[in-house]
């Protein structure tokens, strides 16, 4: 197996169009599940919908997210971060934090990383098809 190199993504329109493809993410998120200690999932999958950075669901409760060069990808991270540190522990319903890092370290882009567990969670589009009409008409509001 070759070393991971840095993605290279020369354009906003490339960086756009693989941000779609798990399987080219997968090799990223192991890395950075590796460095962090953590057992290797089975499986990992992009998280749907798609946002600004690639993310991917593992089948052993953790998420992994990588954040690129693109849309302030540095102070994203930070912030991200930060709002898990300073939530955690405060009986919300955030995930936890389990890893943070970078994976290329000083390189042209770093490629910073955070590892955190899945919430319990249920679409809106589902929840509010369990509600009767005059709650729903107030939700619509």
């Amino acid at each position: 197996m070759s070393e991971l190199r840095p993605p290279d993504l020369e354009s906003d329109q490339e960086y756009a169009r693989i941000l779609n493809e798990g399987s080219f993410w997968e090799p990223f998120a192991r890395a950075a599940v590796a460095a962090a200690g953590v057992a290797q999932p089975g499986q990992l999958l992009l998280a749907k919908p798609v946002g600004t950075y690639p993310t991917l669901i593992s089948d052993t409760g953790l998420v992994v997210k990588l954040f690129g060069d693109r849309c302030y990808g540095s102070a994203s991270y930070a912030a991200e971060r930060d709002a898990y540190r300073v939530l955690a522990g405060r009986g919300l319903p955030v995930p936890e934090l389990v890893a943070t890092g970078e994976l290329f370290g000083a390189q042209v882009w770093p490629w910073p990383y955070l590892i955190m567990t899945t919430i319990p969670s249920e679409l809106f589009a589902s929840a509010v098809r369990q509600l009767d009409v005059a709650p729903r008409h107030a939700l619509a509001r």
